[in-house]
């Protein structure tokens, strides 16, 4: 039987266009005060009165915008007001304007493209739910809806840590958001945006603190660090970090000494002690593994269609397009356009 931090090196050698408004040639001029001009213009059949600089009117001299108030952004529809153009966000979930190239996932609440959070009930057969990530996780203190690296969830509190791409470490406690911190501030030792998968448990019943484990990139063999989390979030280092990953493929998992696990997430049943106590799920590559933490085995692997994550109804995310994953109470969630 493995002890609570024996697990650590167990677990890591075999797993783990902008519009510019027209401007009307008149009498009015900037200001409102009266300019002169030595221009020419024209009237079109429709009515319109174009003159030699672009700009365009209508008869009445209504100004119009000429540029179709296209601005990149598939998020916005343009509409030209008397010679302005102004955007409108879509609603939050729209796939965006296809004309503007379409959205890498939903547009969100600011306007912008954005990720997605998928969940079903795991390991239970049930459906695939998806809601844009600015929708999921809202209010003061969220975090952004795009440059997520990693997520993870306490086993029986309900915490939540997501690390973003800004450097940062953002929090939600009992379902509110608490100030974000820098995460090279709350992890020592941890690169601001050096964190690839993360997979958090409780070994000891009783107890609130929680072990837990980051891969990190940009080394070969790849590395991990591992902390233990207190109940008030007091984030104490291991004393033998960094650890060298090895690979699992001897025992049916992934190479993860030479190429990251793009993300991980584990399934605790019981506490240390218990057989089959904690599972661990991977991604690597096209395939899934399934890694037993209580006695070290992979009791499974699969491509992606066929592993038993993929297995729900519904529409689940395209699996290499996931950035992280997560779960808590019977449920997995993914994070993915």
């Amino acid at each position: 039987m493995l002890s609570s931090r024996a697990l650590f090196p167990c677990l890591l050698l075999t797993s783990l266009a902008a519009c510019t408004p027209d401007i009307v040639v008149g009498s009015g001029g900037a200001g409102g005060q009266t300019t002169s001009t030595s221009s020419t213009s024209s009237t079109s059949s429709s009515g319109s009165v174009t003159s030699s600089s672009g700009a365009t009117s209508s008869s009445s001299g209504t100004p119009m915008c000429s540029t179709g108030c296209v601005d990149g952004n598939p998020c916005t529809d343009g509409a030209c007001d008397q010679g302005t153009c102004v955007q409108t966000p879509k609603p939050v979930g729209d796939p965006g304007n296809a004309t503007e190239g379409g959205c890498t996932g939903v547009c969100q609440s600011d306007g912008q493209c954005g990720l997605s959070l998928y969940t079903r009930n795991f390991p239970a057969p049930s459906t695939w739910s998806k809601q844009p990530l600015s929708a999921a996780w809202s209010g003061a203190n969220s975090p952004p809806p795009r440059g997520i690296l990693a997520a993870e969830h306490e086993y029986q509190q309900d915490k939540l840590f997501v690390w973003v791409d800004d450097g940062m470490v953002y929090r939600r406690e009992a379902g509110a958001w608490v100030p974000p911190v820098a995460t090279s501030t709350l992890f020592p030792g941890l690169g601001a945006t050096n964190v690839r998968s993360t997979s958090m448990w409780q070994p000891n019943a009783g107890s609130p603190t929680h072990a837990l484990l980051l891969t990190t990139t940009g080394t070969t063999p790849r590395q991990a660090l591992s902390y233990d989390v207190s109940g008030s979030d007091v984030v104490t280092p291991s004393p033998g970090n960094p650890i060298s990953i090895g690979s699992a493929v001897a025992k049916g998992g992934p190479a993860q000494d030479t190429t990251d696990v793009d993300w991980s997430f584990p399934v605790q049943t019981a506490y240390l002690g218990t057989p089959d106590w904690i599972m661990f799920w991977q991604h690597s590559g096209t395939k899934v593994y399934q890694y037993n933490g209580a006695n070290d085995t992979y009791p499974g692997s699969w491509d992606d269609a066929q592993s038993p994550l993929w297995m729900g109804g519904g529409t689940p995310p395209v699996p290499q397009s996931v950035v992280a994953a997560f779960y808590y109470q019977g449920s997995v969630y993914l994070i993915a356009p």
